[in-house]
């Protein structure tokens, strides 16, 4: 009894480790890929779940003991990659070096889920009559270990936080008194290291320190974010400028996030300077009362209402950020607001005569092309339509962005705004758009504009040296006349106008509005253009080339060839050693792979989908991880002892009801969820989305039970493909939201799981083994 106590105590401490691991990695990979990629994280860490099921029967017996060990020197060794394995984000398709080693760390961090699963295995292997109460300190660890992950990145940075699991999980081997004691020290020692994330030597957090004059001013850290802001005297700020100005721009700010996203915050500019950017031109010409900035990160608005006088409010998503304004600007007389964008404009009535946006792009994630998968709902369809529903009657909302050749922004912001408007013609006599040698201002007016404000446009634009890209009946010779593109983005305009549909349909990339299903602005990806993508890759900058898209197949290779390599291979070998075949065995293969897949594509589109009511992904990700974990566990708990066919006939049923229920509740209910508080909102989500996970948990339990009754030989096979499909799975889910919206990996679920259910129907009919 005495051995039972200490070895669940340690399964709990192992489970504990292994997702307060996982909370950490999605930040460490943050930092990587400049993207916080959840599929590749839940992918890896399947991974070496799969493996140990695949490999158990390979396993030293003499060994099993020592599988919290290992599982700590696995932690180790991930400590060990992300300090030492250089992987350049920035030359990712250029060097194959890198490519190695993202490979390497890739095996290295699914290491401890590996020897997790091992000890779950040794451990009911071991004591299968007390499944339930080693099952339950698994649930509870992993459920605790969500909340501590969370814990220590609130205080710690990532680093730190793994050299802290790694003590917690020294606690597994308290018994072994000489070992602990020894492995403690260790983790001390280790802890007061000056021990760093290896980053690029490009990053901009390393080459703002190559410069003597600049000078960290604070670091700053959440969960979800690591801010640091740099004086950089000699950065100057010059977004949007006038090229008539003759002063010397003024020094900045640099807001390093994640160590990758740099963006140049001007420091105390003057009132002449903000007046010669494109930011003031909408301010002067309308003279608004009431002006909303929502995430315009580079404060160039922010100077332009402050100087001019206007009443405002400002609204971001990031407290770090708030902090920084309250600290550089104590006086700021503007409201600033932590919120969701799309939360906030459900939550407030509040209208405005002019609304200022950005598009944001980052850094190091246009490297890789990371940032085609970054989730948007501000610039959807429905987003943008509750900006222009909080605009007054006479409102005009202006749209910031860097232009591109072809011109690939801007066409997906024409169609963003006419799907808004219903038709491309109400655009055409509300739209102005100014640039400058590299910035561009959308400015649409709810109301027709007259041409008296045209030609207010016209003076400023001659005056301050900028150029229009379109008005109201502009002339071709009219358009991009100082800064010579030969006219792309007057004609993308005019192409668009003429004939929305072969506009969109004659670009070589994805330019289609994108919408709440789809909230991948950046994903300008089409098939068509994989060949000269893959022959121009690493020879050139490709921001818009399809290298994002080719980033998620990459790892979508990898991750399928270590599947076939450590979990089904070892599966399909153990089956020929042992010639398993009967029958019904076909069926459950088929079922392992079910419930392989199925689970995956409901989990992947629940959390972006629930990150535009949550906020940060890594929020969504922890609390979807801690529900999914509990109720499935409840559910696999309360389906074990149910035995009646006629329970399963009407799960054909009810399972897939129930996916499709939460699908439809989200989906038609979600501005009414947006307009609830944040804490009510996630109650209410949690409540049906906790039933969607119960149910979850049933089918593999059952599918265990069936293969126990058939042939118990057979499980090995059956968790090879369960443990390979859901690796697949998890990224090939994530594959089809970017490509095909997020709905089609979760309702594909639907028929999946009757299926499933089907074939436990099948299964459930009297059978007589052959002896």
């Amino acid at each position: 009894m005495r051995g039972e106590t200490t070895e669940s105590f340690q399964l709990f401490m192992l489970s504990l480790c292994a997702l307060a691991v996982e909370m950490v990695l999605f930040r460490l990979f943050a930092f990587l890929a400049g993207f916080h990629f959840v599929s590749l994280i839940i992918s890896l860490v399947l991974l070496g779940y799969g493996t140990s099921g695949a490999l158990f029967r390979f396993y030293p017996v003499a060994m099993k003991s020592l599988i919290p060990l290992y599982f700590i020197i696995g932690m180790a060794a991930i400590l060990a990659g992300f300090v030492i394995l250089p992987i350049d984000v920035y030359e990712f398709w250029t060097y194959s070096i890198f490519k190695i080693n993202f490979i390497l760390l890739i095996i290295i961090t699914s290491t401890p889920f590996f020897c997790h699963g091992l000890y779950q295995i040794h451990l009911f292997d071991k004591y299968p009559d007390h499944f339930p109460r080693f099952y339950s300190m698994n649930l509870l660890g992993s459920a605790a270990g969500v909340i501590i992950g969370i814990v220590l990145l609130m205080f710690l940075n990532e680093i730190h936080s793994l050299v802290c699991i790694m003590g917690i999980g020294c606690f597994s081997l308290w018994y072994r008194k000489k070992l602990f004691f020894l492995l403690v020290l260790l983790v001390g020692i280790l802890f007061f290291l000056p021990l760093t994330l290896k980053i690029s030597d490009y990053s901009p957090t390393l080459q703002l320190r190559l410069i003597p004059e600049n000078q960290l001013l604070s670091t700053q850290r959440n969960p979800s974010q690591h801010l640091e802001v740099f004086s950089t005297p000699y950065l100057r700020a010059a977004t949007g400028l006038s090229m008539r100005y003759r002063d010397i721009p003024p020094s900045s700010y640099s807001l390093i996030t994640d160590h990758t996203h740099q963006i140049i915050f001007p420091n105390q500019p003057s009132k002449d300077f903000i007046n010669h950017t494109l930011f003031s031109l909408p301010l002067r010409i309308f003279n608004p009362d009431e002006v909303l900035c929502i995430e315009c990160d580079w404060g160039y608005e922010m100077y332009a209402m402050y100087y001019s006088g206007v009443s405002g409010r400002i609204v971001t998503s990031s407290p770090l950020y708030r902090e920084f304004l309250k600290n550089i600007h104590p006086s700021l007389p503007f409201e600033i607001e932590i919120a969701l964008p799309r939360k906030y404009l459900s939550q407030t009535q509040s209208r405005y005569d002019l609304i200022f946006l950005q598009i944001p792009i980052g850094n190091a994630e246009i490297f890789p092309g990371s940032f085609s998968m970054k989730e948007n709902y501000l610039y959807t369809t429905e987003g943008i339509q509750s900006v222009f529903n909080h605009l007054n009657d006479d409102g005009k909302l202006v749209i910031s962005f860097f232009p591109q050749a072809p011109p690939m922004v801007l066409l997906k912001l024409l169609d963003l705004v006419s799907q808004v408007w219903g038709n491309s013609d109400f655009l055409k006599n509300r739209m102005i758009i100014i640039k400058n040698l590299d910035f561009v201002s959308m400015i649409v007016t709810n109301q027709v504009l007259d041409q008296v404000v045209v030609e207010k446009f016209r003076q400023e634009v001659s005056f301050y040296g900028f150029d229009f890209i379109y008005y109201p009946d502009i002339n071709r010779e009219e358009a991009e006349v100082i800064f010579q593109n030969q006219k792309l983005n007057y004609q993308t305009v005019i192409d668009y106008f003429q004939n929305p549909f072969d506009a969109l349909q004659k670009s070589s990339y994805q330019v289609e509005a994108s919408h709440d299903m789809k909230p991948y602005f950046f994903h300008f990806f089409r098939w068509a253009q994989l060949k000269d993508t893959l022959y121009n890759l690493g020879k050139r900058w490709l921001p818009f080339g399809g290298a994002g898209f080719l980033f998620v197949l990459f790892i979508f290779l990898v991750i399928t060839a270590l599947s076939l390599l450590f979990i089904l291979i070892p599966g399909r070998v153990l089956l020929g050693r042992k010639k398993l075949h009967f029958t019904g065995c076909k069926e459950l293969e088929l079922a392992a792979i079910i419930t392989g897949v199925g689970y995956m594509l409901i989990e992947i589109p629940v959390i972006v989908q629930l990150e535009m009511i949550i906020g940060f992904p890594i929020y969504s990700f922890a609390l979807v991880l801690t529900v999914l974990l509990v109720f499935s566990g409840l559910g696999s708990r309360y389906v074990e002892n149910i035995r009646v066919n006629q329970f399963f006939t009407r799960m054909i049923f009810i399972h897939p009801l129930v996916i499709l229920g939460f699908f439809l509740f989200i989906n038609y209910l979600r501005n009414w969820l947006l307009e609830l508080p944040g804490v009510l909102s996630l109650l209410v989500i949690l409540f049906p989305f906790s039933i969607v996970a119960f149910i979850a948990g049933m089918p593999f339990p059952v599918l265990s039970r069936l293969t126990q009754k058939r042939n118990p030989d057979f499980f090995q096979v059956v968790f090879a493909w369960n443990g390979f499909m859901s690796v697949i799975a998890s990224l090939l889910s994530h594959f089809a939201a970017i490509e095909y919206g997020i709905h089609f990996p979760y309702l594909l679920s639907i028929p999946l799981y009757g299926g499933f259910w089907i074939i436990v129907h099948f299964l459930n009919k009297p059978f007589h083994p052959i002896s």
